[in-house]
């Protein structure tokens, strides 16, 4: 089959993909937890996949100008490894070929990578795993942050106490990511402010989602109980290089 038509769906952040020879029809949303159908056609594939996974007509799969440290990547292989059944074996096997050579190369920790096939990756561990996309990535963020912050780093953050520590990992949060402006900011002693600006409008149900994860599993670490985030508010914040951009806005609050 060929697609031969492609169309905005109406939440604008996905594609409906129409094809011939029959009335199969399926909505590419990023929360759709199956993974996304193979082409033959392998020039029709690739602007369309690029399109479906945040990569559009300005490049393909890891050539996008949004990259995260290898040291995330690594970290989730790693996760796929001890929680998901199959491990990251499972999970690449998953992938249509171009995205699988991408996810199968060797990590460098302070190497920059395209960020967008990162939810390709949870998105197939979260089939193996039978839950939902924002699970899997909230579970892999905070068995990342646990595993981070053991031994010696579990003590300095315990003894700097919960906003202390958030103002710390505030402060370092934007050397994972190339792009966008990120705050994590203390008000008072039980409730801090997250943003971030320029943020890709395709990542802003997940990247929230992986980061407060972090933070808060930071703050009980830290000793704070009974962490709770807001809803995350999402308001347009320009473009660039044609990515239509977002500003996310969050609190967490805790006893």
């Amino acid at each position: 089959m060929i697609v031969t038509q492609v169309e905005a769906d109406r939440s604008g952040t996905g594609l409906l993909l129409i094809y011939t020879g029959g009335s199969l029809k399926q909505a590419a949303d990023p929360e759709q937890d199956q993974p996304f159908l193979l082409w033959t056609h392998r020039q029709t594939r690739k602007s369309v996949v690029g399109s479906v996974l945040g990569f559009g007509i300005m490049g393909g799969i890891g050539e996008s100008p949004f990259k995260v440290k290898g040291v995330a990547y690594a970290g989730a292989l790693e996760f796929y490894d001890a929680e998901v059944e199959g491990g990251s074996r499972a999970v690449l096997e998953r992938l249509e070929p171009e995205l699988r050579g991408f996810a199968s190369q060797r990590f460098l920790p302070s190497g920059w990578y395209d960020i967008f096939p990162f939810l390709e990756l949870d998105r197939a561990a979260a089939h193996l795993s039978g839950t939902t996309l924002d699970n899997i990535a909230r579970r892999a963020s905070e068995w990342q942050a646990r595993r981070e912050l053991q031994g010696i780093y579990k003590v300095f953050v315990k003894l700097l106490g919960a906003s202390h520590a958030a103002n710390v990992f505030g402060r370092l949060m934007g050397q994972y990511y190339n792009f966008g402006q990120h705050k994590l900011v203390p008000h008072g002693k039980t409730e801090v402010y997250f943003e971030i600006g320029g943020c890709p409008s395709e990542l802003a149900t997940w990247l929230p989602t992986v980061i407060l994860a972090y933070v808060r599993t930071l703050l009980e670490l830290a000793g704070a109980k009974e962490v709770a985030p807001t809803r995350v508010e999402s308001t347009p914040d320009g473009s660039f290089e044609g990515y239509p951009l977002v500003k996310l806005e969050a609190r967490l609050r805790w006893k």
